[in-house]
């Protein structure tokens, strides 16, 4: 069975790649995982993050998205931290 990037990701890079929902959602994560920050906590790394991928201002990733066209709307946060590890996640409303 073929997946997404099963012939490596090198041959994709700057490349628009359409993909087709199978259970007809409109909606992209994408999720990083990231090293156990605990002791930069107070320093609210991940509010910074989340404050760069979120920014819907002049500029930002989420206005040339949304003129674009290919999304409606974004958001992203951090998840709970596992296995002392951390994890920040953009969620993109895509449209039809």
């Amino acid at each position: 069975k073929c997946t997404p990037f099963s012939d490596g990701p090198e041959k994709y890079i700057g490349k628009l790649i359409k993909v087709k929902s199978v259970q007809g959602k409109s909606e992209l994560r994408l999720t990083w995982i990231m090293p156990d920050i605990s002791e930069y906590r107070h320093l609210l790394p991940f509010d910074l993050i989340s404050h760069f991928l979120g920014y819907e201002g002049k500029g930002s990733l989420t206005s040339l998205l949304k003129r674009k066209g290919w999304i409606m709307g974004m958001a992203s946060g951090d998840q709970e931290r596992f296995n002392g590890s951390s994890s920040i996640i953009l969620k993109c409303k895509l449209t039809d």
